[in-house]
């Protein structure tokens, strides 16, 4: 019995020994450059060639906007128009928020009321 004991804390003492297994920290999403995007999900209050603004609402929150620079380099995913859910995946450079992906995600239920007479 003795035996079985010392075996079991031996067991016990082996388990606390062994490195443990933890999950890494979630990094930034980083494309094929290596580029880690941040995100920013709104609605889009004005839009150009070069800059798109972002509106996004939380409950019990101010409203934050949000004016991102376009360039060549910019994909739109979708039809861009005012009023419509966006995802905006971008880098921030030099203090200006540089627009990489827009996926546009369907229109503002709020928007649509007011575009759209009953």
């Amino acid at each position: 019995m003795k035996s079985l004991v010392q075996f079991f804390l031996v067991l016990l003492l082996a388990g606390f020994a062994l490195p443990q297994a933890h999950e890494p920290a979630q990094e930034p999403h980083r494309d094929e450059e290596g580029l880690g995007y941040s995100f920013f999900a709104g609605t889009v209050e004005e839009f150009s060639e070069d800059e798109i603004t972002v509106r996004r609402t939380l409950v019990s929150r101010a409203p934050e906007v949000r004016h991102f620079i376009r360039n060549v380099e910019t994909k739109v995913t979708g039809l861009l128009e005012k009023g419509t859910r966006v995802v905006v995946a971008y880098t921030t450079e030099d203090n200006y928020d540089i627009a990489w992906r827009v996926l546009v995600r369907g229109k503002d239920k709020d928007h649509q009321q007011q575009d759209d007479p009953i």
